[in-house]
């Protein structure tokens, strides 16, 4: 029979044979109800990830004839009796991964149903690539095929931050302290790199602090790479024997011992495979530390191991991790070095200050009408030295007596401040008390009111002074400020990008302030 219809119907089956060497017992069959006798049902393998224990049970039904493989392969003949299907083995398998079948041989007159636990935890991220190799009886004929197949292992995400960070906002300009949270405790293997996100790096395992000065978003990147696992003999192929099966009935029965520097044994893969078809891949899972050490691999006669035959000795070390050819004896060893990479990824934000509020002295009364800049939310407070004056929140403040004032803006939504302070001299041909907060001496009118799209803010008289207006929304938000020029009189405003709703409009000229509300409905 062609290899094709082999590959296309134990595909599946034939990977999940490798764990039968390994230890993985006690698998469970559950098959779906009301499948055919004589179909095939291979459920997918699923993916994994990295240094996670993976322990997961498939069933599978093989086909009776080759009628099911037809159905999938034109090449293949329908209607062909398969006597027995045997799972050979399987090359590739990531290290750390072990499978165990429920049986290796199955005779599909009578039982097509079988089982595998796959189990392990994969220390290696990769895309693999298995080899495969499986036998059917089809009659008298027996073929043997391989194929490839594919297993994804995905790469270790870490589930702890690798690192912590104090001060990690600030106004301006910050010092951010960074704490390590995968320390080495002075042990080797430990290799970390920090990436602070402004073209500045450090290689070491504690950064010192680290000084942001310019406003912006700094994306900080932690890599701590361990090496610590050691190494560790996952499996030996064996490719080639130079005995032979000494009745002359089969092939060699194998199995492997391995002795460590000091000539101890420490692995013994008894018992024996019966008729042991190369290649064949035994899983052995031994942590190797420094030496060279010895392996043997025997042909079983006896019974007692005491007449068995020796099929060669190999010898080879952590760094042995190739094929060996020792006379007739051919090798492939599966050594890994594991090495976990964690990174962590945080940010660290400086905020921009508001802008200087600058204010300006006119008749004793101090004026801040600097608003284009303002942020979205904020507050005012003004000062007398260095103490707050109690209530006086606004855009102006009437100086009565000389000294050091001062104005402290607040950006509410970043916390960050801005400060300005100078001398006054207080004039006394001026009170600036008189009518200060009487809104009676700035009346103006909107009209209409409510409006549509366009408002005339109409004055009593021309303006002796430049004025300042300001639209607040019902939020408390700035959404228009305007320029009047002194002699100003009537004034039409363009409200037709505001919203619907309740807007107050705040009129400044001198030491005078003037109110109104206006509603648009559109």
């Amino acid at each position: 029979m062609r290899q094709g219809c082999f590959s296309i119907c134990f595909f599946l089956l034939a990977v999940l044979s490798l764990s039968a060497q390994s230890g993985c017992p006690g698998c469970l069959v559950s098959v779906p109800a009301g499948l055919p006798a004589d179909t095939l049902y291979l459920p997918g393998l699923p993916d994994g990830q990295q240094g996670t224990a993976y322990n997961q049970d498939i069933s599978f039904r093989m086909p009776k004839t080759t009628t099911p493989v037809a159905a999938v392969d034109s090449t293949t003949p329908p209607g062909l009796t398969i006597s027995s299907i045997e799972i050979l083995s399987v090359e590739g398998l990531p290290a750390g991964l072990y499978w165990q079948p429920n049986q290796f041989i199955f005779q599909v007159a009578d039982e097509t149903d079988g089982c595998i636990k796959i189990c392990g935890t994969p220390t290696v991220a990769d895309s693999f690539v298995l080899t495969v190799r499986v036998k059917a009886l089809v009659f008298i004929i027996s073929k043997e095929a391989t194929f490839p197949m594919r297993l994804y292992i995905a790469p270790k995400v870490s589930t702890t931050d690798g690192f912590s960070m104090t001060n990690f906002t600030g106004c301006d300009s910050t010092t951010v302290t960074f704490t390590n949270l995968v320390p080495s405790g002075g042990d080797p293997g430990f290799d970390y790199h920090w990436d602070f996100g402004d073209s500045t790096t450090f290689p070491g395992e504690n950064p010192p602090p680290h000084i942001y000065a310019e406003p912006g978003v700094y994306p900080v990147h932690y890599q701590a790479i361990i090496d610590t696992a050691g190494y560790t003999l996952e499996s030996i192929t064996v490719l080639d024997v130079e005995c032979v099966d000494q009745l002359g009935a089969g092939l060699p029965d194998l199995y492997l011992l391995l002795e460590d520097a000091n000539g101890t044994e420490i692995f013994d893969s008894s018992p024996d495979v019966n008729n042991t078809p190369l290649p064949f891949t035994f899983p052995v899972g031994l942590p190797l530390g420094t030496g060279n050490y010895t392996l043997r691999v025997i042909d079983e006669d006896s019974g007692g191991k005491g007449g068995d035959d020796d099929c060669g000795t190999v010898s080879f070390n952590i760094l042995s991790n190739d094929t060996i050819v020792a006379g007739g004896l051919t090798v492939v060893l599966n050594i890994t070095h594991p090495i976990d990479t964690l990174t962590s990824t945080d940010t660290v934000t400086v905020y921009a200050p508001p802008l200087l509020p600058v204010y300006s002295v006119y008749r004793n009364q101090l004026r801040f009408t600097d608003t284009l800049q303002l942020p979205a939310l904020y507050s005012l407070q003004w000062y007398n030295g260095a103490n707050p004056i109690p209530g006086e929140t606004g855009f102006t403040y009437c100086a009565q007596l000389e000294g050091l004032y001062g104005l402290l803006l607040t950006d509410l939504t970043t916390g960050c401040t801005s400060f300005f302070a100078m001398e006054v001299l207080a004039d006394p041909a001026f009170d600036c008390t008189t009518g200060t907060n009487d809104l009676a001496l700035l009346p103006f009118g909107l009209l209409p009111n409510p409006a549509m799209e366009a408002v005339l803010l109409r004055l009593a008289q021309p303006l002796a002074d430049p004025a300042l207006l300001r639209v607040w929304d019902a939020a408390g938000r700035l959404v228009h400020t305007q320029l009047l020029p002194a002699g100003s009189g009537d004034m039409p405003i363009d409200c037709a990008a505001w919203p619907n709703g309740l807007f107050l409009l705040e009129l400044q000229s001198g030491g005078y302030r003037g109110v109104a509300r206006l509603v648009l409905a559109k």
